[in-house]
């Protein structure tokens, strides 16, 4: 295991939070090429009883500032934006416009009852290219979160194995070149007051990588 991404991972502190997550829709049919004016955003999410979720927000590095809107992936045995059932992690995926993303928290959710937090205090920064797949290892994060046994412990190898199985069938038509990236970046803006899952409640951050 990469051990600059395991280091990483630690270092992203999550509040622990109480939150009400409603039902996710059925997982999807994913059609995605490499002239797509879009990029595609897979993120890669454990396999457990539990929702869990990973809530992104596009932001403008060279000015310091949060763009609209959040972009959350979901997986599940059920339900959700996972495209696999194989292999040891879920696989979530979800075309996004080009640009760079801010995972700015995690969360978990078994009924109406859930558990996670925010990054504010070091949220990772990935770019997100038009026509590539960029996979993002949010198990690892979860993997510090939740404690070393709720996850397993799967290498870069594992993760693109996965997920060419999981393009190759389904009814998915996924092509065009994949990666998994590293954080470009890694930020830090006011945590929210209270526990809640509205991470981002100011314009700006401060980059501290």
């Amino acid at each position: 295991m990469n051990t600059v991404r395991r280091a990483a991972a630690t270092a992203v502190l999550l509040s622990a939070v109480l939150l009400a997550v409603g039902c996710a829709s059925t997982s999807p049919v994913v059609r995605f090429g490499p002239d797509s004016p879009m990029g595609l955003l897979v993120v890669t999410m454990p396999k457990t009883a539990y929702v869990h979720s990973a809530d992104f927000r596009e932001v403008d590095l060279r000015a310091g500032r949060f763009q609209e809107g959040v972009t959350t992936l979901e997986a599940s045995a059920w339900s959700g934006d996972a495209i696999n059932s194989g292999g040891e992690l879920y696989l979530a995926v979800r075309a996004v416009k080009p640009g760079d993303y801010l995972m700015q928290g995690l969360f978990t959710a078994r009924g109406v009852a859930g558990f996670g937090g925010c990054a504010a205090e070091g949220g990772p920064v990935y770019p997100v290219e038009a026509g590539r797949i960029t996979i993002v290892r949010a198990d690892l994060y979860w993997r510090a979160f939740l404690a070393e046994g709720f996850v397993p412990d799967v290498d870069d190898q594992a993760v693109l194995d996965t997920f060419n199985a999981a393009r190759a069938a389904g009814g998915h038509d996924i092509r065009g070149p994949v990666s998994i990236v590293e954080p470009a970046a890694r930020i830090r803006w006011p945590s929210p007051l209270s526990w809640t899952r509205d991470c981002v409640r100011t314009a700006t951050f401060t980059r501290i990588e």
